[in-house]
């Protein structure tokens, strides 16, 4: 029902929706796995705001949507899974291969450049980081040096127990979990 009256906003928690917006500022610098709504929304609060799709079908959507609206500060870029010949392990999934424990969520290794995708910025370049992708844990591996000390970071569907990994990367951090229902959106805040 939230949804039905507030169609324009990220599909997260409302009270993490409304943590974010008292958050964001028009200087604030976003990166984004996963885009959508949320795309839109940060392009209408953020000064720039870099969001990384897979889906191409979805990348369209949300490009054309870019377009009609004259958000220009949005960069919304494809990365579509590797496959299987390009999925090579480098020095960066090496590390993030080593993680894996019996039981720890998969790493699929076509994602591998799409978690990688944060890797060319400047570390401490982004005030806020939204995780809402493929292959989350190591989104958030590639993401901690790239947010700035006191940036948030966004974990949606953090209930999900494969996420734990994920929460467990964070730890120290800040965090205020936002719960709906069942469901969970955890924002941590960089020491």
């Amino acid at each position: 029902m939230w949804r039905a009256f507030h169609p324009e906003v990220p599909h997260y928690k409302p009270g993490a929706v409304r943590a974010i917006e008292r958050y964001i500022t028009p200087s604030a610098s976003v990166f984004e796995w996963g885009s959508g709504v949320s795309t839109l929304w940060y392009g209408t609060r953020a000064g720039r705001v870099v969001a990384i799709e897979h889906d191409r079908m979805w990348w369209e959507w949300v490009n054309e949507r870019l377009r009609q609206r004259e958000l220009s500060t949005v960069e919304c870029r494809f990365s579509p899974p590797l496959s299987e010949s390009e999925a090579e392990v480098s020095e960066w999934s090496r590390k993030l291969l080593e993680l894996e424990t019996p039981g720890s969520s998969p790493r699929r290794r076509e994602f591998l450049r799409y978690i990688a995708e944060i890797d060319p910025y400047p570390d401490e370049d982004f005030d806020l980081i939204v995780v809402d992708g493929r292959e989350r844990v190591g989104c958030i591996l590639h993401a901690r040096p790239k947010l700035k000390q006191d940036g948030w970071l966004v974990l949606d569907d953090s209930h999900r127990s494969r996420y734990d990994e994920a929460v467990d990367l964070l730890h120290g951090w800040e965090s205020r979990r936002f719960s709906f229902g069942l469901m969970e959106t955890t924002i941590f805040r960089k020491p």
